[in-house]
């Protein structure tokens, strides 16, 4: 566990991996007000077991590799004063383990994920209002969105999700997973959850 009151800044590797013969993947933590992941590899897989997690958590998530190169280089070296964690896609998807992104505020996903390795899902948790702008596939991983999140520690009173672009578990041919969608609040209109994408789980349930 990386942790920081203010700012964490979490580079090179993080191990925790199961047993050459048995066990499941472990548990990474980074998390701070201000967070910069820039060229961190994270690995919790497991080769005879369940792939870990690796969970984020500062107060707003961007997920953009800024004009659609994927370059770690082409994002922020480290969060602006505001907040604004800036997390390249190409990061999330390397990961070998499921990737957990947990913002108190707001997350926006603009650019596309893909997951690259098999059976590794996705979770993003927002405080308020989390906005999928870029289609996110797995390949049989689950996908667990969720606004309005009540693990939020700034408490929003405003929040919905927002599918904007495709979800998919069927990434690579696979069977599918799981989805899950939901939110806690609602906007000013009252509405907590908005679909304008497509939605394939394969012979996982929606």
């Amino acid at each position: 566990i990386a942790w920081g009151n203010d700012t964490t800044r979490a580079y090179g590797t993080f191990k925790a991996t199961g047993g050459s013969q048995s066990g499941n993947g472990g548990f990474v933590e980074t998390s701070a007000h201000h967070l910069d992941v820039n060229s961190i590899r994270v690995d919790t897989s497991a080769s005879h077991g369940i792939a870990g997690n690796w969970l984020l958590d500062p107060d707003y998530i961007t997920v953009s590799s800024y004009g659609g190169a994927a370059a770690l280089t082409d994002v922020d070296q480290f969060a602006d004063p505001g907040g604004t964690v800036v997390i390249d896609p190409a990061t999330i998807n390397a990961a070998s383990s499921n990737v957990t992104l947990q913002a108190n505020e707001n997350i926006n996903i603009d650019d596309p994920i893909s997951m690259i390795n098999a059976g590794v899902g996705f979770v993003a948790e927002a405080g308020g209002f989390l906005n999928v702008n870029g289609a996110i596939t797995t390949k049989g991983g689950p996908i667990f969105l969720l606004a309005g999140s009540p693990g939020s520690l700034t408490s929003p009173t405003e929040g919905s999700l927002n599918i904007n672009q495709p979800l998919s578990t069927t990434g690579g041919g696979a069977s599918g997973a799981g989805i899950t969608l939901g939110t806690n609040l609602s906007d000013v209109g009252g509405n907590g959850i908005y679909i304008n994408a497509s939605i394939t789980a394969g012979s996982g349930q929606i």
